[in-house]
């Protein structure tokens, strides 16, 4: 599995070839960028991360397109917005005709820290054959009080309870990451 940080690339549009697999990491990068599996045997997994604070916005496209059978895509993102910080991400799979057994997946999921964050996920799925496997998905919640409190309970502040709540919403994008045999640090 090879593995590109994109989060200072400046392409647009990445084209995976037959048999070709690769994980594809972008951190508080916005803008519209394409992945293509243009051949029979093409993996993209697709990972975001966006740390957001203050009154930072970002607007993300994401686009999964299979234009050839047996290919997969997937991808995962997760937002941690504080003060008055604003992520919209858009998400489009497109599974072409010609794109028989093939399987995609797009995830999005957003921690919001402060009454004043906005964010918003708009996956879609434009399907042009039966034999395929796709899912959406798309949350958005603040930290659960009860857990503030469980670990304030341990003598831990608001703000470190909240940080470490925040580490572990993230950490599942590592997790997803190293379990394709990508070994990183946060």
């Amino acid at each position: 599995m090879q593995f590109h940080d994109i989060t200072h690339d400046t392409q647009t549009i990445y084209r995976l070839k037959a048999h070709e697999h690769a994980v594809f990491l972008l951190r508080d990068r916005g803008g519209e960028i394409t992945f293509e599996l243009t051949e029979s045997g093409a993996e993209a997994h697709i990972f975001a991360l966006f740390n957001l604070s203050r009154d930072t916005k970002i607007r993300s496209q994401i686009h999964q397109v299979h234009l050839a059978p047996h290919t997969i895509s997937s991808f995962a993102g997760r937002s941690v917005l504080s003060g008055q910080a604003t992520c919209d991400w858009e998400g489009s799979l497109v599974i072409t005709k010609n794109a028989a057994q093939s399987s995609g997946h797009q995830e999005m999921h957003h921690l919001l820290l402060s009454p004043e964050t906005r964010a918003s996920s708009f996956p879609s799925l434009e399907i042009e054959n039966d034999d395929v496997r796709c899912g959406h998905a798309a949350t958005m919640s603040a930290p659960d009080p009860e857990q503030i409190f469980f670990l304030q309970s341990r003598g831990l502040s608001q703000a470190l309870a909240i940080s470490l709540i925040a580490d572990g919403f993230t950490n599942t994008l590592f997790e997803k990451i190293r379990a394709l045999g990508v070994n990183i640090l946060k």
